[in-house]
């Protein structure tokens, strides 16, 4: 099974497509679209502004996804973020 599809089996309210872009802003330090990088940079409002149907119905297992399997200093602010994908990945 891969790494995705694991994931989805952890957190199945999440949508695909953004523990998708999640793993690979973790991975790679790949700058992502303005729902997942407000989730990341801790902007609930930003992240409610920017969220379909689906990732604010997910929004619950996101937040859990990325507090049990990104590493902690890709994310929580803006400037984590920014430091995360300006050195590829951490």
């Amino acid at each position: 099974m891969g790494k995705l599809a694991e994931m989805q089996k952890k957190y199945p309210d999440a949508p695909p497509l953004v523990l998708e872009a999640i793993l690979d802003f973790s991975e790679n330090g790949t700058p992502s679209g303005g729902f997942v990088t407000a989730v990341l940079e801790n902007d609930l409002s930003g992240a409610f502004a920017r969220a379909d149907l689906a990732s604010r119905a997910g929004l619950a297992d996101i937040v859990r996804f990325i507090h049990w399997e990104i590493p902690h200093n890709s994310h929580g602010s803006r400037e984590a973020v920014s430091a995360w994908t300006g050195s590829g990945n951490g």
